[in-house]
């Protein structure tokens, strides 16, 4: 233990001594939250420390989610009522001897026997790596070799491979790495449970260069088409429906090195039945020159050739607009052109002293640089203070500025007052508390509740010490198993699990404060309920949104700063005594049944913990 220690020291030192200074306050972002404990297990998972107590992943994995020895041995002779022929596409190229027999026998060792293994070999000149390739082929029939007489590079030799191939689905593998053996029947599985569906995928995790330890597991939400078009969170292991993969074409060598995350947008493109297997049934390969080593830092090309396979997906869809470099690498930002400059109307419920709305509006008119919206004041009853509209209009006489009040004090009567005297064709919602950092903050709204497919659109919101108040809503978490503000109190240069709180994703709720949203869309479902005095009504319009099969975006390229959070806080562990709460937890559970089910949150993360940990509470048995 007292080794393993030191080298963590010794990792960490020089980790802090190469890295600039912005690193080093995530560094110190992500100890405030998370501990140094749960640091030096994800610096351990990382580096795979060869040692399954420290690395409690691997633990996880080999004591809890794999199957047992009955388990598999039930899975060989499981009859389905469709047993499609799984075509597994490996392109070889020099592969290490060693790399080359474990991803054989990966194959060879799955409990779903109706597969073939189709290789081509991109003219290798390692005896080894031919040696191995011809033993394999004349062992067992079911492993055809195709010996190029040129290496065709990654997308040419599995194009090259695919011509061998006669299956009804494709799974792409890649010749270093490794299945695990129940991963072809969970897709078969999952195939005949979902009537045939176009495009699987799982969660996976890395694999140490001699094949024994297990870590830095990939959990992955279900799928997520803004997540995606953030990066290729898909990645592996991919099976394709061959009926669809003949529609989308053949793999594109411009793309090579992002060619999986080109074709998963193509067949995108297409279908739209795309199945998520919450299950680690793929083992990627760490060794110097794998991507698995450094995320893409080994491999710059991958990036570059991602930005291609990106742009040309918008241009299919016909979706103007440009795509950039993301925070990290191998992550992308989509700039979407504007296809109109409609008016906004900015939704502002008071909720506290007069300085507070005084300073929001101050920070709206003083930094948006957008400049067609209207600012829409709704004063409840409750409310006693002296609101001079005309004082307001003269200080801001470029702003339109209006005011009503209502006769209640419910949060979700005031928003649909003022609804009701919105003329913008699209809505955003603020709290008077609230204080707007980014100065292009309705742009990046709009571009995104612009589309079709959307329908909301949350910001990134802070606490005033800079701490942050919400990264979206995540759905089913807590003792009431209905949800809880993501990351909530994490410290600001905080990066969330997978970098998610710096790019742009799906989520399934967002909170009512920074809310962007189509006025004709919310309409459709007659606004907020309005049974809701204060509590669930952001949850329950979103649930609605989605069952009208809407997107929710949340997005980290808007920053606003909350002084309020009362109505934001989906822990509510001190709201036993409030009597508004109540009743409102007692309308939303008879209207929904809990715990509630967030598709853009894995199954295998802990609902009870903090959120993205790893879920260990209890044991996860594959049952068919």
């Amino acid at each position: 233990m007292e080794k393993q220690i030191k080298y963590l020291k010794e990792k960490l030192g020089l980790f802090l001594r190469g890295k600039n200074k912005r690193s080093l306050k995530e560094l110190i972002a992500h100890i405030k939250y998370r501990g140094l404990k749960n640091l030096i297990y994800a610096f351990l998972n990382k580096k795979n420390i060869l040692n399954s107590k420290l690395n409690y992943y691997h633990s996880w994995f080999i004591n809890t989610h794999s199957p047992s020895l009955s388990d598999l041995a039930s899975q060989k002779i499981y009859k389905f009522d469709y047993e499609p022929l799984i075509s597994i596409i490996v392109p070889t190229y020099n592969t290490p001897k060693q790399f080359l027999i474990d991803m054989i026998e990966s194959v060879i060792s799955q409990t779903y026997s109706k597969w073939e293994l189709c290789i081509a070999d991109g003219a290798s000149i390692s005896n080894d790596t031919l040696e191995v390739l011809r033993h394999y082929s004349l062992k067992d029939s079911r492993i055809k070799v195709l010996f190029l007489i040129e290496n065709f590079h990654i997308s040419g030799n599995t194009n090259q491979a695919l011509t061998i191939a006669s299956g009804e689905y494709m799974g792409f593998f890649d010749h270093d790495d490794l299945l695990t053996p129940n991963c072809v029947f969970e897709y078969v599985n999952a195939i005949n449970k979902n009537n045939k569906p176009a495009l699987l995928y799982c969660d996976e995790d890395k694999v140490s260069s001699n094949s024994k330890f297990f870590s830095n597991p990939t959990f992955k939400p279900d799928f997520a088409l803004d997540t995606l078009r953030t990066n290729n969170y898909i990645c592996h292991w991919l099976v394709i429906r061959r009926d669809i993969l003949d529609k989308a074409g053949e793999f594109d060598s411009k793309c090579d090195g992002a060619q999986d995350y080109d074709m998963v947008l193509r067949v995108v493109d297409i279908a739209q039945d795309i199945i998520h297997i919450p299950k680690v049934l793929y083992h990627w390969r760490i060794h110097s020159l794998s991507t698995a080593s450094g995320l893409g830092s080994t491999k710059p090309y991958t990036h570059e050739a991602g930005l291609w396979a990106l742009t040309k997906h918008l241009e299919r869809n016909c979706l103007p607009g440009k795509v950039r470099d993301g925070i990290n690498i191998n992550t992308y930002k989509i700039d979407y052109e504007l296809i109109s400059l409609p008016l906004i109307s900015i939704i502002i419920s008071i909720s506290s002293e007069i300085a507070n709305l005084y300073n929001c509006i101050d920070s709206i008119t003083k930094k948006t640089t957008y400049s067609n919206y209207e600012i829409i004041l709704v004063q409840p009853s409750s409310s006693s203070l002296n609101i001079d509209l005309n004082k307001l209009q003269k200080k801001y006489p470029q702003s339109k500025i209006y005011l009503y009040k209502s006769n209640l004090t419910k949060i979700s009567v005031i928003n649909n007052l003022g609804i009701s005297h919105a003329k913008g064709e699209y809505l955003t919602f603020l709290d008077s508390n609230a204080k707007i950092l980014t100065s292009n903050w309705l742009e990046e709204m709009l571009m995104l509740a612009q589309r079709k497919d959307v329908v909301a659109v949350g910001a990134k919101l802070y606490h005033p010490n800079n701490s942050l108040c919400s990264g979206g809503i995540i759905l089913g978490f807590g003792q009431l198993g209905i949800g809880v503000v993501a990351y909530h109190n994490a410290p600001k240069l905080y990066r969330g699990y997978g970098n998610i709180l710096y790019n742009v994703h799906n989520v399934s709720a967002i909170t009512l404060n920074g809310m962007m949203i189509e006025k004709r869309k919310i309409n459709k479902l007659a606004g907020f309920d309005e049974n809701y005095a204060s509590a669930f009504l952001d949850i329950d319009l979103c649930i609605r949104l989605r069952k009208a099969e809407y997107l929710i975006v949340w997005t980290p390229f808007v920053r606003i700063v909350c002084h309020s959070i009362i109505h934001l806080n989906y822990s509510f562990q001190n709201s036993a005594g409030n009597s508004d709460f109540k009743s409102d937890l007692s309308i939303f559970a008879t209207k929904y049944n809990t715990p509630l089910n967030d598709p853009y949150y894995n199954i295998n993360l802990s609902r009870s913990e903090k959120a993205y940990s790893l879920d260990i509470s209890s044991y996860k048995k594959y049952v068919l």
